[in-house]
């Protein structure tokens, strides 16, 4: 997508190594490996969240000029505009086929 080479770099060495530990009835647990995801609340989360997004954003408006696709973090509203309900069906379901 055309990222800088030290942005990848980072995103790539974010989650290598990383261990945790449970706290639970006033113990806590040896640490352990939690390479995966994102901490909820992390000032990252809405960054790695636009950066998956932008891909499916972008094709979408490329892709289809009779419906607008709006999205915050883990939502997303596809908006289209008919005369008739069946229009608006038949329009939906083709831009949900997109994002898809």
């Amino acid at each position: 997508m055309g990222f800088a080479d030290i942005v990848v770099d980072f995103f790539a060495n974010y989650l290598v190594r990383r261990f945790t530990k449970l706290f639970w009835d006033n113990e806590l647990s040896e640490p352990f490996p939690a390479a995966v995801g994102v901490g909820q609340g992390s000032a990252l989360s809405p960054i790695i969240s636009a950066l998956y997004l932008a891909l499916v954003l972008w094709q979408f408006h490329a892709e289809r000029n009779d419906a607008q696709l709006i999205s915050y973090v883990n939502d997303g509203t596809i908006i289209v505009q008919s005369k008739t309900w069946g229009e608006n069906l038949t329009k939906l379901k083709s831009a949900y086929d997109t994002v898809f």
